[in-house]
């Protein structure tokens, strides 16, 4: 690409957008699709029905979804923390992350509750987990 003129790469471009342009509204890349099993105006419903499934592929969504725009800052809380000893690495991970995510967005987070969480993440198996560690205590 850097060897080609101006114009050749103009050219390139547009037939990049234009295949763009020419996906489909459904296909897989997208802007704004809903967070796994969960759309915008989710429930606490909808929540514990995934938690209750159990099934890693969704939960792994829940801490996310629950901090970054949390009802209650307490209670999505108590849910990150439950997923923090999950048996998927990746809903550990994000449980973990979750917990910055919170401490982000609602300016306040229960250090007795997620400081041993989170140094505790810093040694899990899991690179994943140690790396949402390593993420949760900077914005923490």
């Amino acid at each position: 690409m850097w060897g080609r003129t101006l114009s050749a790469s103009t050219s390139w471009l547009a037939q990049c957008v234009k295949r763009q342009r020419a996906r489909p509204l459904n296909s897989a890349v997208r802007f704004h699709r809903p967070m796994g099993p969960f759309r915008e105006g989710w429930t606490a419903a909808e929540i514990n029905a995934v938690i209750e499934r159990n099934d890693p592929l969704e939960v792994l969504y829940v801490p996310i979804v629950v901090s970054m725009d949390p009802p209650d800052r307490e209670w999505a809380e108590k849910i990150c923390e439950s997923l923090a000893h999950h048996r998927d690495e990746r809903v550990r991970a994000n449980a973990i992350l979750g917990f910055g995510h919170l401490a982000r967005t609602c300016r306040e987070i229960t250090s007795g509750r997620v400081l041993p969480l989170v140094a505790a993440a810093l040694t899990d198996a899991s690179a994943a987990v140690r790396g949402n560690a390593e993420i949760a205590a900077e914005d923490i």
